[in-house]
């Protein structure tokens, strides 16, 4: 198994003094962590270790600062490719310690808990604070989270989707239904119910979110095409071919835009052979059902 570690550039940069012409010069230490490092290599560590010794003494506060907190990052992001969990979760203690920003520290009490074995704790830890400052967005950010925790790990539907309403309700009063945020809790909620067996109630949630999801995320996005795919695996399982035959197709044109290679489009070209095959389908099969979105090649 290859962990992705996305190249990264450590650059620091101090000002010397050229002994010979009295100018200021600029001196840049590179170090460079390689992708596709295999889990368990160390050479990545072993760089960034290089890294922290080469860091020059005379820089001031605040480069230095800077250096260390990429440094950080780094040791953050392989530290998360090795799954060294232990290392993860002393990262981001250090760094919610000395957060003065109140928002940031709820986010880091919830990147704690995906790292943690007592999940519940660190987002009761996350709720409590970003109640105790009465920060509306950051709240509603610890109710999304223990709604996926309950869907998702206890498999407790009524206790996740009245989190994920909660959620909801606040996102939508604070950021408007058109916020990346209120239609991704309005998505998770819809596919609660579907796990729950409400699949009408999925369906309708998910209808009616298709043209908020193209307008944050865009008519070409990856969220676009999965809802629409959603969308016809519901009606598909209704027993409405027709329906999920032109909802499928919407998702393929989009994914096709995206990438032509999309790992979505096989699954999904062969479901759509599957219903054009079928004895009993006979509704029109329309390619291009997506309206009126020949701009699509212009993406």
């Amino acid at each position: 198994m290859r962990a992705k570690i996305f190249i990264t550039e450590i650059n620091f940069c101090i000002e010397t003094k050229d002994q010979n012409k009295n100018q200021k010069s600029e001196f840049r230490d590179y170090f460079f962590i390689n992708s596709g490092f295999e889990k368990l290599d160390f050479r990545a560590l072993k760089h960034v270790e290089r890294a922290k010794r080469r860091l020059p003494r005379d820089l001031d506060h605040d480069k230095a600062d800077k250096a260390r907190a990429r440094i950080e990052d780094i040791l953050l992001q392989i530290y998360k490719a090795q799954g060294n969990n232990t290392e993860v979760v002393k990262i981001l203690d250090k760094q919610r310690k000395r957060q003065s920003d109140f928002d940031e520290v709820v986010k880091l009490w919830l990147e704690r808990a995906e790292f943690v074995d007592d999940k519940i704790g660190d987002l009761q830890e996350a709720l409590e604070y970003a109640q105790k400052y009465s920060l509306r967005v950051p709240t509603a950010d610890c109710f999304f989270a223990f709604a996926k925790h309950h869907v998702t790990v206890e498999k407790d539907f009524q206790k996740g989707l009245k989190y994920g309403y909660d959620a909801s309700q606040i996102y939508e009063e604070v950021l408007g239904e058109r916020s990346k945020k209120t239609i991704s809790v309005k998505v998770a909620l819809a596919k609660a119910h579907l796990l729950n067996d409400e699949k009408s109630t999925a369906l309708s949630m998910l209808l009616k979110s298709q043209k908020n999801i193209e307008f944050a995320f865009g008519i070409v996005s990856d969220e676009a095409a999965e809802n629409f795919e959603l969308v016809g695996s519901i009606h598909l399982h209704n027993g409405h071919p027709d329906k999920a035959l032109k909802s499928f197709n919407q998702a393929i044109e989009i994914f096709s835009v995206l990438n032509p290679k999309h790992s979505r489009l096989p699954r999904l070209r062969e479901l759509v052979k599957s219903l054009r095959n079928h004895p009993d389908f006979q509704a029109d099969d329309p390619q291009n059902t997506t309206k009126n979105r020949q701009s699509f090649k212009n993406y």
